[in-house]
């Protein structure tokens, strides 16, 4: 089902108001094979993949 004129900001709106849950944003693998929780929050690098956590040259939008 399609709902048209619907954004990530209306539905997040509508939702709050029917269910109490707050987003947690994570850090995860640039290949996404782990979220660098628990026994990987301290970690930098993907220990499957080898690829960094963060991609140094990129600003992050998210604040």
């Amino acid at each position: 089902m399609e709902i048209p004129e619907i954004t990530l900001y209306k539905l997040e709106r509508y939702l709050e108001n029917l269910v109490p849950l707050k987003p947690s944003l994570i850090d995860c693998c640039i290949n996404s094979c782990i979220a660098f929780t628990g026994d990987f929050s301290n970690k930098n690098i993907c220990s499957r993949c080898k690829e960094p956590r963060y991609i140094s040259d990129k600003v992050s939008n998210i604040s």
